[in-house]
Order: C-alpha cells, then structure tokens, then sequence
C-alpha cells in the first residue's frame, strides 16, 4: 500500500510540474496549423480553396471546380498564360520565374547565390559578344541568364577569344562555354544543355569576285578558306580532310582578309554575318554568300567533370522557360537588333526585359479574363442575383491586387465588390456595348466611373443559351499596374517602359504622369510620328526626341490587348 501511495505521489507530483511549466510559457509567434482559416473557413496553408459552384472547399488538384455544364476539362488542360496548371494548385511567381504551389514554396526573391560554374563565352554577335562595357551580351547570354535567374544564381560571363574558351570547357573543371555548336565528335567531350537557337554555316567570297561553288567539295580547290581556330567549322572542314585552311582568332580577321584578297573564301554564318562585318569596319556590299553549307543547333557545353545535378537542373530550367513561352519572347524581340545597336544597352538589357514586360502583363490579363470567364459560366452569375455572385468577385479581387471586380445588368446598372450597388450606369461606356453584343472586351482605357482612378478594362458576357443577361468586369488601376511593372523589371536609371494601346493613348509608363495621356500633347512631331510607327508595325527599333533629349525605343506587340510595349533608353 505504501508503494502505490507513494507511485501516486510521484506521478500526482510530475503532473503538477508539467502543467505548471506549460502554464509559464510564453506563446510562440507560429500560428497553430489550421488557423489561417479564410471567409468560408477554407485553410489556404493545407491548399484548400472556396469553390462557389460547389459551395465547399476542395484541393484543387484532387476536385476540379466546375460549374456542372458538360464541358468540364480534362485534367491539366487549364494552363494559363505562363503554362501554370490552376487545377493543380500551381500559380506564376514572377519573382523566381516559374509555377510554383504556394503552399509548397513561397514566392519571393531570394539573394541569388553563387552558380559555381565558370562562364565562359566568345564574340559571335548577334548571340553572344562583348558590349562597350566589356560585359557580355546577346541572344545566348539572355537565355543564359534567364537561366540563372530561375536557379536564383548569380555568375559572372567571362568573354574569351573561342580557342580559349574551347580549352578551358575541354580541360578544366566546372567550365560551361556557349554558344556551342553540337557534333558527333564533340557530343562525348561535354555535357550539354539546349539546344539555346541554331546558325546557319556558309562560305563568302568578296564581291569583286564572280566564282561560282555550288558544293562544299568545290570549297577544296580554292587557294584558301579563313575560318576561325577550333570552332565547329574548323573542326568540320578539318575531319573532311581540307588542307588549305587559313586559321584566325575571330570572324573579323576572316572578313578583313577576305576583302583585302589575303584568303579565297570565308567559312562563315549567315545569321553572324551582319554583326561580324559591321565589327570589323567592313561594309556588306563588299562580300557575298557563295553557298551555304548546314545548319547547327548551339548549346551550353559543360565540361566532363560538371556533377549531373548541376547540368539537370540547368536543362529543367531551360525546359521551364520553353514551356512558359518566356524563351520565345526573348528569341522574337533579339530579332529586332540590328548590328550597329550590338553594343548598345537597349539592344541587351532592353530585349530582355521587354520580353519581361510583355509576359507581365499578358499574364496578368489573360488571368484576370480566364477568371472572369469561369465566373460567367457559373449558374450563381446567370442566376442574377447579387448575393450569389458577390462571394465570386470578393474571392477574385482578393486574388488580384488593385483591380476592382463589378457585375452589370443588361441595362448598366452595376454593382462592385465588396462594396454593393454603384451610383452609376455603364449603358454608355464602348466595351459594355460590345460585351452585351455577346463579345469580350479586352484593354480599353478609361477613367473608372466608381473610383476616378485611371483604369484598364476586362469585360465579359453572362450568357444563357443565347442571350446574354449581363456582364462581368474588372477594372485595373493603371497606377499602380506600372509601379508593380517598375519593381519586376528594375530598369537602370537611363532607361524606362511604356505601353500604347492603338490610339497612341499611354496605358502603362514608369512616369506615371504619363498615363492616358497622348504622345502628340505633351511632346512633339518627333514623338507622334514614332508612335505612329509602333502603331502601325509590330516590332522594331525606333528614334525620337522628347524634353529636348534624343532617345531609342525597342517595342513589340502582343495578341492579349493588341497593346505595343517598349523599353526605351536616354542617349545622351
């Protein structure tokens, strides 16, 4: 008896201690799990959301949320803009540049870290080559540092004459060289990713000549060929067994001989060809194309000892950038610099983040009309009740930052999100118009009858059966679309973007004192007749004067809003 008393005491002792203990302890600062709890008491940290057709939550990539129409997708097959895949809980960070699940990873910018790979490239405009700050610059670099960017590294790109570079990938550790063409021999020397573009081989004779080769094997009998040493053509030429090579550190040693009668032929690209002439001083008329060879897919060549998970990671994040349509953006805007731009900062940077600043925005408008349009096809928004089609709005102004959600009956009357019935009437406004006639509306510009702030519309119909029986829209505020474009693209202080819709109206501008102004008012012929070009062409590179400075302008076009995007830099 004494010892259960005392086992008694022990443990009546023990449980006192314990619940003192916890009783002292201050709170942590950690929420519970399950304590992010939203309106609908959905828990967005488990990956739960409010589904309004279903009226439940759901993990969106175990229950689709549909609206029982028939129609419903079939799984994967809801990628928005960026190839993000919605039904799978995955969304665009522009932070890191790729999809991620929120709940998986968060999205934000990291310091980047060091890449551990030594960079190596050479002067082969327009995809690689050494800009009037001796950094490198081009089409191939873009990609690699887009590369970077997705890895959250950094690394500095070191341009080398190609012999260098081409020894120090084949003999040292860690050594990536771009952009390197990929044969049948060199294919077990490296490890490769890509492919980054391709080239085009061909042979040049001066123009003062009037030989004709209409083969590479008439290539042997000429006195001499000029092609650059250990570069892919050299190479080819020299497994071919010519012996009448002339070797030569660049393309331009090449070119200057060619014209100075030292060499027959130059064995060189049609795609470089442009760049290389103007760096060597020498005009295009002067030589001439005497038959092109082949075409060659270029790659990163990682030297043998590169571990397998750095080369992996490099092609995922190369894959990444194809999927998401980031890749062609930069291969379509670098179609546009021209060989007296090479070395300028518009050419390089401002490729890149025109690039940037088209997905940007495309992106964010084809989401907020995707959502619009899965809005409209519920029955809570043909039922025309504002009690079940607030909970659908309220969820998507929580979801995109500065843009105002609204649901409109046949006759304009509206009302707004979170707020209720709208003082005003949209029956005179262009786009509600057009919506009612059963059309989406897509980037008009005008001032928001609710707020007076300047806005870009999103407008589509509700539609049963035939007739459409309202509308749903969102209206996003200018202002502050360009400051959140400001901070993505961080553009050095001489250079600045802005965007025009087909009237010349500036929607989006770093200055944003600019917007919904029109060029013609605040500046001068000059300015107006360069919009008048962007308008009526979907790319290029253009001049202008405004505020007594000359400028330079690299634009483009895109389908979502038929918007024309630039980057512009100061030069002067």
């Amino acid at each position: 008896m004494k010892n259960i008393t005392l086992v008694f005491a022990f443990a009546l002792a023990a449980v006192l201690i314990f619940s003192f203990g916890c009783a002292q302890q201050a709170p942590g600062p950690t929420p519970m799990p399950g304590s992010d709890r939203d309106a609908h008491g959905c828990i967005p940290s488990a990956g739960y959301t409010w589904c309004e057709p279903m009226n439940q939550c759901i993990r969106t990539w175990e229950t689709n949320c549909t609206f029982n129409t028939g129609n419903e997708m079939m799984p994967g097959s809801d990628r928005d803009s960026h190839g993000c895949i919605a039904s799978a809980g995955y969304t665009w960070c522009d932070a890191k540049q790729k999809c991620l699940r929120s709940w998986e990873e968060n999205c934000t910018a990291t310091a980047s870290a060091a890449s551990g790979v030594r960079l190596i490239t050479e002067d082969f405009p327009p995809f690689n080559f050494a800009g009037k700050d001796g950094t490198a610059k081009g089409k191939s670099t873009a990609i690699v540092r887009g590369i970077l960017l997705r890895l959250g590294q950094a690394a500095t790109i070191e341009v080398l004459p190609w012999s260098d570079g081409y020894n120090l990938a084949l003999n040292t550790t860690n050594t990536a060289l771009f952009s390197t063409a990929r044969t049948l021999a060199r294919d077990p020397l490296f490890k490769w990713v890509g492919p980054i573009g391709s080239f085009e081989k061909s042979l040049y004779a001066s123009a003062s000549t009037s030989f004709a080769i209409s083969s590479l094997d008439d290539a042997r009998k000429v006195a001499s060929i000029c092609v650059v040493k250990d570069d892919v053509r050299q190479q080819m030429l020299t497994e071919r067994g010519f012996t009448n090579l002339m070797l030569a550190p660049s393309d331009e040693d090449c070119i200057r001989k060619l014209v100075a009668g030292n060499t027959t032929l130059w064995f060189g690209s049609a795609d470089t060809a442009p760049f290389s002439t103007f760096t060597a001083g020498v005009s295009m008329d002067r030589i001439r194309m005497a038959y092109n060879v082949e075409k060659n897919e270029i790659f990163i060549a990682f030297s043998k000892s590169t571990p397998d998970s750095t080369v992996q990671a490099w092609q995922s994040a190369l894959d990444s950038m194809k999927r998401d349509g980031f890749y062609d953006a930069l291969q379509g805007q670098y179609a546009v610099v021209s060989p007296d731009s090479t070395g300028s900062e518009l050419a390089q940077t401002g490729a890149i983040s025109l690039a940037q600043f088209e997905a940007k925005v495309d992106g964010k408008i084809s989401a907020i009309t995707s959502g619009l349009q899965a809005a409209a096809d519920a029955e809570s928004a043909k039922s025309g009740k504002w009690d079940r089609i607030s909970p659908t709005l309220s969820a998507l102004s929580g979801k995109y930052n500065y843009t105002l959600f609204w649901y409109a009956l046949p006759n304009g009357t509206y009302y707004v999100a979170n707020s209720g019935l709208a003082s005003g009437n949209l029956r005179d406004r262009a786009y509600f118009k057009e919506t009612m006639a059963g059309k989406v509306s897509v980037g008009d510009l005008m001032s928001s009858k609710s707020t007076g702030k300047n806005v870009m519309v999103v407008s589509v119909p509700i539609k049963s059966g035939a007739a459409t029986v309202g509308a749903l829209g969102g209206s996003t505020y200018l202002d502050d679309f360009s400051n959140e474009v400001s901070g993505t693209l961080a553009l050095p202080d001489y250079m600045y973007f802005f965007a025009i819709d087909g009237n010349s109206q500036v929607a989006l501008h770093s200055d944003t004192t600019r917007i919904m102004q029109y060029p013609a008012t605040f500046g001068g012929a000059s300015i107006a007749s360069a919009m008048a070009t962007m308008v009526s062409t979907n790319n290029g590179t253009l001049n202008y004067d405004l505020d007594g400075r000359a400028r330079r302008a690299v634009y483009g076009t895109t389908p979502t809003t038929g918007w024309h995007f630039a980057i512009a830099e100061y030069l002067e």
